[in-house]
């Protein structure tokens, strides 16, 4: 059948189809920074930050988001974004991370946090960090995948 004989409509509608049956994201579809030494820089709310933390090959997560009642997980144009929501609308946080690069050799994180207090008004931090694979973690590093 030659293709520009097929209906814009049917088109349409088996694109919309296939979005929409399209598996949720898990934690466990996140991108895994390959295991070893990385060295990070950054920019936290303005001020310059650093290190050299150790991943152990762990898909990337929000650091403890493990008492947040809402976690989303989603594939943007650019890479990867976790959301999580964290207490209520009173006191709480809203957290977004936004992935991208190979996470083999180097990537990125765009951060966003902010934390309601009763109150008070809110606190917002952004960040920026950029990652770079450098090799084996040192002898005696402890593990480190707060990304």
């Amino acid at each position: 059948m030659d293709p520009r004989l097929i209906p814009p409509t049917l088109v349409v509608a088996l694109i919309a189809l296939f979005a929409c049956s399209a598996k949720p994201l898990t934690a466990n579809d996140m991108p895994r920074p390959k295991a070893g030494l990385w060295l990070r820089s950054g920019i936290v709310n303005g001020a310059p930050t650093s290190g050299q933390p150790c991943f152990t090959g762990r898909p990337v997560s929000i650091p403890g988001s493990g008492n947040c009642a809402k976690i989303t997980y989603a594939r943007t144009s650019s890479g990867f974004e976790i959301q999580a929501q964290c207490g209520d609308a009173i006191d709480g946080a809203h957290v977004t991370l936004s992935y991208a690069g190979d996470f083999q050799s180097s990537f990125t994180v765009d951060g966003r946090n902010e934390v309601r207090a009763e109150g008070q008004p809110p606190l917002v931090d952004v960040s920026h960090n950029t990652y770079r694979y450098v090799g084996r973690c040192r002898p005696g590093q402890a593990p480190d995948d707060q990304n």
